[in-house]
């Protein structure tokens, strides 16, 4: 993925968040859609827990609860969109 952005910080936090929604599958392990499954909150919660390291040490997760749900939703919706 091509970034015009420099910051490091940046490339790793967009790189943790595609590759955690790139692993999200269709389906849950009984082969419901994962929409309707509660094991989309493993997925969720695999999300809120991206962080960045900054300089001084401290460990940021800042990716809040309503963003990763919005997020894995459309990934799953924009999957849909393009079997269509």
């Amino acid at each position: 993925m091509q970034f015009k952005s420099k910051s490091q910080i940046f490339r790793e936090l967009f790189t943790k968040i595609d590759n955690c929604l790139s692993k999200i599958p269709d389906n849950d392990y009984k082969g419901n859609p994962l929409v309707e499954s509660e094991e989309i909150s493993k997925y969720l919660t695999e999300m809120m827990n991206i962080f960045y390291g900054d300089r001084e040490g401290n460990v940021h997760k800042p990716l809040s609860i309503d963003l990763c749900t919005k997020l894995i939703y459309d990934e799953i919706d924009s999957r849909e969109e393009v079997q269509k």
